[in-house]
């Protein structure tokens, strides 16, 4: 009697098993496969503080960069303008910004990148 119930439930067990298994196999792996591959992430560096610029400053130095400024600066055009070290003079007021640390970004994957990550996972 104890023989006949163990064979009945390795009769019932073992096709429900192969079942369950089929069903995640071809519907489940797919598809969370498919959702993981979809998004990439890459960590953006952290950004350092900056004191900002107030309007007094970046009229300051415009003005000290227009008097270092050689005249040849202005008036140079082509490659002589390679060799001369001439300074921005178009220096802005800029508001300060905090620090902030290294983050994960997550973007949408690219197709070539989408298509290896399946690949990679045995689906393409």
């Amino acid at each position: 009697m104890l023989k006949r119930l163990q064979i009945k439930w390795l009769l019932i067990g073992i096709p429900v098993l192969l079942v369950a298994f089929a069903f995640y196999w071809i519907a489940v792996r797919p598809v969370l496969a498919k959702q993981a591959c979809s998004w990439t992430s890459y960590i953006e560096p952290a950004k350092e503080a900056f004191a900002g610029i107030t309007q007094d400053d970046a009229e300051r130095t415009n003005a000290q960069n227009k008097k270092d400024n050689s005249a040849e600066c202005a008036t140079t055009t082509g490659l002589d303008t390679l060799f001369l070290e001439c300074k921005p003079t178009n220096v802005r007021a800029q508001s300060p910004r905090p620090s902030e640390p290294a983050r994960e970004v997550k973007r949408s994957a690219t197709k070539a990148e989408y298509e290896q990550c399946l690949r990679h996972r045995g689906l393409f």
